[in-house]
Formats: C-alpha cells, structure tokens, sequence
C-alpha cells in the first residue's frame, strides 16, 4: 500500500485495455473495497453487480492514471470506519466464517502497518533508540516460514540484531518442507505478499508451492534477512533467566555441536 499512497496509484504506463483487462474477473469483494477506498464512497461497498463494479473500478483507474494521484492513506479516508467493517466480514466463497467481534487497537494497527509498509523504514517506532542500544539487543527467532520471517523483517528494517535457527535446509517453512504435485496456496497469491514486497507476478490466482517458495526466497534475499539465518540448526530449549531478564537459547548445528546464544527476545515462530 506505502507505495500507492507515495506516489502515483495507478502507473501511468497502463493503457486503457490493459486497466479494464486487470479488473475482469477480479474478486467481488476486493472491488468493492478498492473502488470505495479511491472514490471515498461507501455506497461502493453494497453495490454487488459485477458490471457495475468493474465499470466503476475502471472508471476510477482511469481519472488516478491521468491525474496521478496517490491513493488517500487508509487511516485519512473519510468512510475509514466503513472500510474496516467491511475488512472485518468474511470473504465470499473462502470457506471462513464472519467475523463476530470488532478490531481492537492492536489489530487495527497492524492492519495499517501492513498497508504502509511498516513505519521502521523511516525510523518509526524505533527511532528513539540509539545504535548502540540496538547493537547490545538480540531476538532469536526459532522458524523460518512467514511468520518468522515477519518477525526478521521487522528487526531489520529496525537495526535490531537477529538471528533465525531453522533445523531444515532452506527457509520457508512449509513451502520448502512440501513439494507434492499440485501443492499450492488456498490464499489468493496478491494477498498472500508482504506489504512491503509486493509482487505483481503471480502467474495464479492461488499460487503453486514452488512460486510462493521462490517470492519468498526472493524477498528474504532482497531485504538482506538470508545472512542471518542458521540452517540445519536445531533449536533444543530456551530458558528464561528472570534474574537477567535474557534467554539462553540452546541449539544444536548439523555437525552434533551443541551452543547456547544469549537473547533479549525469543520468538517461537513454528507450527504447533
């Protein structure tokens, strides 16, 4: 989202076909959402004609590619508690039941960190704390699948020291560990991306196994998060010293070797 609401919404090398061509076919729902967002309208969030929404996306498109505007930032639109009802209700046909209970601050906030593309890249939450506090900080983070490189990502765009312990042979979590024929994901690949590392290549609309695999190699690449992890490292405990307020990671290397790291923060970021 941070890149939409920095600069131009709709690139103005889109060509009119290539506008109206993106849209056909696009889900419902999300129409719905990005066509209120960028008119300020809630009246688009009830309208279910699929005619109707395309005709009104495009048209909308089409008045941001000659303008090049920047989309309003999320929390600055007008119909902001429109939007967020909406967001808070189940997608059609995904299986999921609706949601019964409102977002609370938390969930709201990081709803908008992921549509900014998280703050730290301009000092955010963490530009009170000087280089050296963050050099004598650690975060071990035990998990390479998403929820564990979310975690690094974070650290990183923060300056703050990390390291991911990961017992298998590459990242990714279940991406790398599953490689059956016709493994793919069951969410739809455009929101199964990091704000921050869009990608706008997906090839499905749920994506193969293989291709999820490879964007996140990619980003992990990209954002310099590859370096610090320890593969074939397998986490044995990790206890609290309340007394020193760390943790005493004890890990185990492909080699038998046995070592403990000293950590201010430890993540559990594995399946249970």
């Amino acid at each position: 989202m941070k890149r939409w609401i920095d600069g131009p919404a709709v690139r103005p090398v889109l060509g009119d076909d290539e506008i109206r061509q993106g849209i056909s076919g696009a889900n419902p729902y999300l129409m719905q959402m990005c066509t209120a967002h960028l008119t300020g309208d809630a009246k688009w969030l009830g309208v279910d004609d699929r005619k109707d929404l395309e005709a009104g996306l495009a048209k909308v498109m089409l008045e941001y590619r000659a303008t090049g505007r920047a989309a309003p930032p999320p929390d600055c639109s007008p119909i902001f508690k429109e939007l967020l009802a909406k967001t808070n209700t189940a997608l059609p046909d995904d299986a999921l039941p609706a949601t019964t209970t409102e977002f609370n601050d938390t969930q709201i906030g990081y709803i908008l960190d992921e549509m900014r593309g998280f703050p730290d890249e301009i000092g955010g939450d963490f530009a009170d704390l000087s280089p050296a506090v963050k050099a004598n900080f650690h975060v071990a983070i035990c998990g390479s699948g998403v929820c564990g490189l979310s975690v690094a990502l974070r650290c990183q765009r923060a300056g703050i020291p990390y390291t991911i312990f990961e017992r298998d042979t590459g990242i990714g979590g279940t991406w790398h560990q599953n490689r059956y024929p016709g493994v793919r994901c069951d969410t739809p690949s455009i929101t199964y991306t990091f704000a921050s590392d869009p990608n706008p290549n997906w090839k499905y609309y749920f994506a193969h196994g293989a291709e999820v695999k490879e964007y996140i190699d990619r980003m992990a690449a990209q954002n310099g998060i590859t370096p610090n992890v320890k593969l074939e490292t397998t986490v044995q405990t990790a206890t609290y010293d309340e007394e020193a307020a760390m943790w005493d990671v004890k890990f185990q290397t492909k080699d038998g070797s046995v070592s403990t790291m000293r950590a201010n923060v430890y993540v559990a970021a594995v399946a249970s």
